[in-house]
């Protein structure tokens, strides 16, 4: 059959398997480079990965040793009732502080799986910073697992000697057994 080919159709023949043969040769190129490029993004993020098991293996001592302190000292939730009247508490404990508290509202227990419950109130306070800062730094023991959030400080518009604050003071319980 290739006798009966004539020279220009075998330089023709020629040139367009060679062609063919680029073409099969940039597919091919192209799918290896970029199978080579998602390798390589992939050990990138397996060596990420080894690095954060690694880290996490370093630390787990300390944080067996913290979630041993928390079990140990973070307070057993009772009940909705108990969990209030312990911020009630909290509440009260500003006006012997020398703070007025002008409002406070609590918020709804929240019941965060098998993790811990929350509970929490808004207050609105108002008194002297030197007063307000001391009462905060009292009730923000950490042994005690409250958190302040959402605190807004703003000079009395009545008294310049005066501050009000509000703020959202929430409280994590072990759940119950």
């Amino acid at each position: 059959m290739i006798e009966k080919f004539n020279k220009r159709e075998l330089t023709l023949l020629g040139a367009f398997l060679v062609l063919v043969a680029i073409a099969i040769h940039t597919l091919i190129a192209g799918s290896l480079s970029e199978r080579s490029n998602n390798l390589k993004a992939e050990h990138r993020e397996l060596m990420l990965q080894k690095v954060d098991a690694e880290t996490l293996l370093e630390e787990r001592d300390f944080w067996l040793k913290q979630h041993q302190w928390v079990q140990a000292n973070q307070p057993q939730f009772v009940s909705d009732e108990e969990a209030e009247k312990d911020l009630l508490r909290l509440a009260e404990s500003a006006s012997a502080k020398s703070l007025k508290v002008n409002d406070r509202e609590l918020f709804e227990i929240q019941h965060h799986q098998s993790q811990f419950v929350e509970a929490g109130m808004r207050l609105q306070i108002s008194g002297t910073l030197e007063n307000l800062v001391g009462w905060l730094h009292q009730i923000q023991d950490p042994r005690q697992f409250r958190e302040v959030r959402e605190f807004t400080l703003m000079p009395d518009q009545t008294d310049d000697t005066l501050v009000s604050c509000s703020l959202s003071l929430f409280r994590r319980y072990r759940p119950p057994s």
